[in-house]
């Protein structure tokens, strides 16, 4: 609790309290009583448990994995709460909560304590949402729903979907000082499919057989499983994709230190053509790097400067030495001759595909702010 950061341990206690606060209410609430047995309820709450220990992973490997975990009790969460009512139905996705908290891998939790009673809060927060939206809309008796209450029961789960999704996301944010939006975007948002399909068959499977718990779990449970299934492939397809990014980025920093490296070759084999102008190419770069970081230039146009002032001087290659190394004062026509210099050099690095915009550094290197340079 002491490493979470001060606004994350405010916000955990606030929904720590509000998730006792809604038990309590469920607990202290009349409920008209519904005809259910006892091994109805076993069989719910064993197949909830079940479906909590089916997790998706939605943050990739790293520290807060473990908090970026779904599990997708909510199905049986929904049915459980259409077909018993809010208290038992809140029973239910307790319980599915829990053993998605308490599933382990080589021996170790999954998840410490205080996300274990914030996830157990959290789904009795999103219990009492989807409850109220429900019967705002859809005035039935509990126990009693059918075909007709599906807006109701869609309206439900996209309550249950914000809250649970949102207050994972953003105790995820305070943790790793991210903005919850952007990251609920990223990570959560495409989840909304299976809460809804999870929805949507309950519906379907407490609407045709109220009476018979077998067959709603029967319906429910695999598309469950199915969902499940799903997610772990869009997953493992996601994180694929983001290996193979970093694998094409890698090739493009080596592919950056290559033209780096001939580029620096070129600029040694210009420096040293030109003896009166010695190491002159490494203090024009230095000064315009440091110029740069104060103006707050980034990314390839930064890169494209350094690169640019390391090959600003590589159209002298092109400028007849008698003139390049006149040791006095160059006449009229021999001036002409070096101010093509910054021409030359941009048609020479013209052939060359720059990954940053390096030719204009080049050609306008000798461009003045009052517009009387050349070219």
């Amino acid at each position: 609790m002491r490493t979470m950061p001060v606004k994350a341990q405010f916000y955990w206690l606030g929904v720590i309290a509000l998730g006792i606060a809604a038990v309590a209410f469920v607990c202290l609430r009349p409920e008209m009583p519904l005809k259910w047995s006892w091994m109805e309820l076993v069989l719910f709450v064993i197949f909830a448990a079940l479906a909590g220990h089916w997790k998706v992973r939605l943050i990739p490997k790293g520290p807060l994995e473990h908090a970026g975990s779904m599990s997708l009790g909510s199905a049986l969460t929904f049915a459980g709460m259409l077909h018993f009512g809010l208290a038992l139905g809140m029973l239910i996705g307790i319980v599915a909560s829990l053993a998605a908290c308490l599933y382990r891998v080589d021996g170790k939790p999954r998840q410490p304590w205080r996300q274990l009673v914030f996830n157990l809060s959290l789904t009795a927060i999103s219990a009492i949402a989807f409850n109220f939206v429900l019967n705002a809309i859809y005035k039935h008796p509990p126990g009693i729903v059918g075909y007709e209450g599906f807006p109701a029961v869609a309206a439900g789960s996209l309550a249950y979907w914000l809250i649970n999704t949102g207050g994972v996301a953003t105790i995820i944010a305070l943790v790793a000082n991210e903005t919850a939006y952007v990251l609920w975007r990223k990570t959560f948002l495409w989840t909304a499919p299976g809460y809804f399909a999870g929805a949507s068959i309950s519906l379907f499977s407490v609407a045709c057989f109220q009476s018979n718990t077998a067959a709603i779990l029967i319906i429910a449970v695999p598309i469950a499983y199915l969902t499940k299934q799903s997610y772990e492939t869009y997953t493992r397809r996601a994180e694929e994709r983001e290996k193979h990014i970093e694998e094409l980025q890698e090739k493009k920093d080596q592919l950056s230190q290559l033209y780096v490296a001939t580029i620096k070759s070129l600029a040694t084999a210009i420096d040293a053509k030109d003896q009166y102008t010695h190491q002159h190419i490494i203090r024009v770069q230095k000064y315009a790097m440091a110029i740069a970081h104060e103006m707050g230039i980034c990314g390839d146009e930064l890169q494209g400067l350094e690169t640019g002032a390391l090959l600003h001087d590589i159209g002298k290659l092109g400028v007849p030495e008698y003139v390049l190394l006149k040791p006095g004062r160059l006449n009229a026509e021999e001036f002409e001759k070096i101010k093509k210099h910054p021409e030359i050099g941009a048609a020479i690095l013209d052939q060359i595909d720059f990954p940053w915009p390096v030719i204009p550094v080049v050609k306008s290197h000798h461009e003045r702010w009052d517009g009387t340079g050349y070219p």
